[in-house]
């Protein structure tokens, strides 16, 4: 859904739009449209006022450093699925529905029948606890554990860099990539500098930047999650 929105799926905007909504947004009950608008505007006015994510963390869950006690109370209402109402009042706040466009009444048609579909195929082949079980309840426990870890990483517990430099980086081996950031999402400095260039590539623009002075002085990088965590949790 991240690649679609950036128009990275495929160069047909029709192909693009139907593959990130359809088979990416719609299965974890999100809109792209709303996540399109939210992200974009994430970009363009990145750790500012107008950032809806930055916006978005203006409680003390969002405070960095964070005492131990609080980051495990977090860690367990995640795990424990309450969490993923935040995920759900964060993609339809205020900032992203004044800015949202109305959607037709022919994708309206097109999400509710896709659910029906979906909902009604597992229950005539009697197949309702397979989804419960594989996709319900991972869905709103270990999802949205990671989703949350994932964001900390990307802008938090450096707020002593420049506004503009509050971008993280983080370098992940097999095991954080199997569990947390597949698809290169942890190379979020080369993101938010080249967001058109494609997940695959960001390893490349990693080490070009990595081998050039001005270009490791311009990325903020955390060797590994546990670094990270070291970051953001108070001593």
């Amino acid at each position: 859904m991240h690649e679609s929105v950036h128009g990275l799926i495929s160069k047909n905007k029709k192909v693009n739009d139907i593959v990130g909504e359809v088979f990416c947004a719609w299965p974890v009950i999100v809109s792209m449209k709303s996540y399109k608008v939210k992200h974009l505007k994430h970009h363009q006015c990145l750790n500012t006022d107008e950032d809806p994510d930055y916006t978005a963390k203006t409680d003390k869950n969002w405070q960095f450093p964070m005492p131990i006690s609080r980051f495990l109370k977090i860690v367990m209402r995640q795990l424990s699925g309450f969490g993923v109402f935040e995920t759900f009042r964060v993609m339809s706040g205020k900032s992203v529905a004044s800015r949202k466009p109305k959607s037709s009444r022919r994708y309206k048609i097109a999400r509710v029948s896709f659910y029906i579909i979906v909902l009604g195929g597992f229950i005539y082949f009697d197949h309702e606890m397979l989804l419960l079980k594989y996709w319900l309840v991972p869905f709103i426990s270990w999802t949205q554990l990671i989703n949350r870890w994932r964001r900390i990483a990307e802008h938090s517990g450096i707020e002593h860099q420049p506004l503009e430099m509050q971008t993280r980086t983080t370098k992940h081996n097999f095991i954080s990539r199997l569990l947390l950031s597949p698809k290169n999402i942890s190379y979020h400095c080369e993101h938010h500098m080249f967001p058109s260039i494609p997940q695959y590539n960001l390893p490349k623009v990693h080490e070009k930047l990595v081998n050039n002075k001005m270009g490791r002085q311009s990325i903020y990088i955390s060797k590994n999650y546990i670094n990270v965590f070291n970051e953001c949790i108070e001593k």
